[in-house]
């Protein structure tokens, strides 16, 4: 099931974000969370850099963007680590 899953997100037909993991947060505690919401992704390492790449229509951006906040506010916010506003790849 992985396979297909980064086959559709390999497909430029697909619609999809990027995202870029900041230092200090575990790619694994996004990706639990994405797959929750039930959203397919997948984790890229590009240049030391950890992406996730997130199969969502574009009325669903938001969503994904409000996972990946509520996590970060949830699971960061005791640590004192300031992840700042979650922007896709497409956005800088």
């Amino acid at each position: 099931m992985e396979k297909d899953i980064e086959s559709r997100l390999l497909d430029t037909r697909t619609p999809k974000v990027a995202y870029l993991v900041p230092d200090g947060v575990d790619a694994a505690v996004l990706t639990t969370a994405l797959a929750g919401a039930g959203f397919p992704h997948a984790l890229e390492i590009v240049g030391g850099d950890e992406y996730l790449t997130v199969e969502c229509e574009p009325r669903d951006r938001e969503r994904v963007r409000d996972v990946i906040a509520q996590v970060s506010r949830h699971h960061y916010a005791a640590s004192g680590l300031t992840l700042g506003t979650v922007r896709f790849s497409d956005e800088h």
